[in-house]
């Protein structure tokens, strides 16, 4: 008998992107999975209600909804839905995101045919506007903690994770502390026990759109425990990994700085720039040029 594929799709405010979600899984080419809807908006919420008038006209036995009481976070809501699945497989499906056809069909005979993995996860479309703009590849195997560190978009999305029930009950789930980087504090407990296998082909698509970024402050305080909670992981890198790392997560906050467009926080980021000898590049000496004058609106930065 094939194996079950439990496919967990938290929601909050993803009343007009939802019903795509389902629906790409609904069309799968490997048809036993279960639809586990976690609607983390809240009872009583206008999302709430309204996405509750979606899910009742599938009518599918198939799918299965559950609404918190009130919202929690998007780690709790992955929570719930690990604890009502049942299948011998997890995958994670963002409200705003959608499967190609073929990807639960693939996945699964991955994870059948190299059973020494417990993980399996594959090249991602980047869409906006219902446009192809950029491709993530999926490039490697194996305990991939050290790329993960250095990348946080290794995977794409959290919607790119495809694991086995095993791996994902013996981690304990997500951990509830993190408002953001859920996914990514997760995959790195993964690979201090198990293995994930790469597949080349394109079968998760992540939409863009959504400005769902924290305030500096609020990002400061995640990868203060990112650093602590994976201290021993950072510790093994090279002193240019340690470089690279601080590099990146300087730049992210000061990304959200301009992302809200706040000089304070810009200035106090830049301060730790200068603080831990990292290089403030070129392109965001310009960005604060062009936010002094009242231009930045008009400049799209890449």
């Amino acid at each position: 008998m094939s194996k079950l594929v439990s496919v967990i799709i938290p929601t909050y405010k993803g009343i007009y992107t939802i019903e795509k979600a389902i629906n790409s899984v609904l069309i799968q080419t490997y048809q036993n999975f279960e639809i586990i809807i976690v609607d983390d908006n809240g009872i009583g919420t206008i999302c709430g209600n309204q996405t509750k008038k979606i899910i009742r006209q599938y009518n599918n036995k198939k799918i299965k909804y559950i609404q918190h009481k009130s919202n929690q976070n998007g780690a709790y809501a992955r929570n719930t839905g690990i604890n009502a699945s049942q299948g011998d497989f997890v995958t994670f499906l963002d409200d705003d995101d959608y499967f190609e056809r073929t990807r639960l069909e693939k996945c699964v005979y991955q994870l059948k045919k190299y059973n020494e993995y417990d993980g399996v996860y594959t090249s991602v479309n980047i869409v906006k506007n219902n446009k192809i703009i950029n491709i993530i590849k999926a490039k490697k195997s194996g305990s991939l903690s050290e790329d993960l560190l250095l990348n946080e978009n290794l995977f794409g999305t959290g919607s790119n994770l495809f694991l086995t029930r095993k791996s994902v009950k013996q981690l304990g789930g997500f951990n509830v502390m993190y408002t953001r980087n859920q996914d990514y504090e997760f995959m790195l407990r993964f690979f201090r026990q198990f293995k994930i296998i790469n597949y080349n082909e394109a079968l998760v698509n992540k939409t863009l759109g959504g400005t769902n970024i924290p305030t500096v402050k609020k990002y400061i305080t995640i990868k203060k425990m990112i650093y602590n909670d994976f201290k021993n992981e950072i510790n093994l890198l090279s002193e240019q990994k340690k470089t690279m790392l601080l590099s990146n997560t300087l730049n992210t906050l000061l990304n959200s700085a301009y992302l809200y467009q706040s000089m304070s926080d810009i200035v106090y980021v830049e301060s730790l720039f200068n603080k831990y000898g990292v290089k403030i590049g070129i392109k965001n000496r310009i960005r604060k040029i062009f936010l002094k004058f009242g231009i930045y609106k008009l400049i799209r930065f890449k």
